[in-house]
């Protein structure tokens, strides 16, 4: 019952970082990424991934990167056209290998992902994988192209143990077969993963293609204030430019303090000023990001404040009721009984 893995012998960990649901905090994603540091980990393939950036989350992946570990991880399944970044974390971040998804002709899968960092692809339609009950499926998606690319760089690492997670990187691009235009693309990365070349003699690392340029000059918000009145939350901004956009989206993004996103909030502007918006929150932890995005492109976010709201106070504990006086105890009945004598 099973199926075989792409390179036998490996030692193979699992770490649980998600609930049954399929999500989960970035906190408990970084406390596994310290174990794999304590424990010597050489590889880790991540099939997850999120729109929403931390600076913190992205600080623990490069950690990960410094202590030599080559961490892999689906690029998502939003689509995208050339241009696109639809990329998610951790994917998206320099020191991960972003994993595209194919098909059985070798060409992208309908939802895989593209970006400036996609690195390489690999199988993730209709992929026959073991399911929950001793059972089978085919499941789709770039969760089931990333443990293929996880493999060869295992396989590498086994045949080449003394080369390091650049050295694995830089072996992965370069013998990877292209499927679109020469070098680099957005959509393919440096191609389809190839086993069989990895394991050869090293090769140069390919660089990257260079990301386009950036866009005109964003609006940008100079200030972000939250207002706490009960368990209404009112977010501030103040929107210092329009760029060259004459219509602006502004929102707040409100998730938890590890980075988990919540839902967001948004409002048009067509000119410089304040803004702001107001909604009502149950008790706990938050962490707010202000994000603005114009109509001729460009975004820029990244302003945080982190805020709580404390839970009602408990109720008074009802004052105790005197005790009852004591019934007193009944009297005890006397009987007199006297002999007595009836006379003639």
């Amino acid at each position: 019952v099973g199926v075989g893995g792409g390179s036998p012998g490996i030692e193979l960990y699992g770490l649980k970082v998600l609930n049954s649901s399929g999500s989960g905090y970035q906190s408990d994603i970084m406390a596994a990424m310290d174990w794999c540091i304590d424990n010597g980990i050489d590889i880790t393939s991540n099939s997850y991934g999120g729109s929403f950036y931390s600076s913190i989350y992205e600080e623990a992946w490069q950690r990960l990167w410094d202590a030599g570990i080559l961490s892999i991880a689906a690029a998502g399944n939003n689509a995208g056209s050339p241009g696109d970044d639809t990329t998610l974390y951790p994917a998206r971040f320099a020191t991960v290998v972003a994993v595209g998804a194919t098909d059985i002709n070798k060409q992208r899968a309908y939802f895989s992902s593209v970006g400036s960092g996609l690195e390489v692809c690999a199988p993730g339609l209709n992929v026959l994988s073991c399911v929950l009950n001793g059972e089978y499926a085919h499941k789709s998606g770039t969760s089931m192209a990333c443990p293929h690319v996880a493999f060869v760089a295992a396989l590498v690492k086994s045949v080449h143990p003394d080369w390091t997670n650049e050295e694995i990187r830089g072996q992965l691009r370069a013998t990877a077969d292209e499927l679109g235009e020469p070098g680099h693309d957005w959509i393919y990365g440096f191609g389809l993963v190839n086993p069989i070349q990895a394991v050869g003699e090293l090769i140069p690392n390919p660089p990257l293609m260079p990301p386009p340029p950036p866009p005109a000059l964003p609006p940008h918000v100079t200030t972000l204030e939250v207002v706490i009145d009960g368990f209404t939350v009112t977010y501030h901004g103040h929107l210092d430019d329009l760029g060259s956009s004459d219509i602006v989206e502004a929102y707040f993004m409100v998730g938890s303090p590890e980075g988990q996103a919540g839902g967001t909030a948004t409002v048009f502007l067509t000119s410089i000023g304040e803004y702001s918006i107001t909604e009502t929150l149950p008790p706990g932890d938050y962490r707010c990001y202000a994000r603005v995005v114009g109509n001729m492109g460009g975004a820029h976010d990244g302003w945080h404040k982190l805020f709580s709201l404390p839970g009602l106070p408990p109720e008074p504990e009802p004052e105790p009721e005197p005790e009852p006086e004591p019934e007193p105890e009944p009297e005890p009945t006397q009987m007199f009984v006297s002999d007595y004598a009836v006379s003639s």
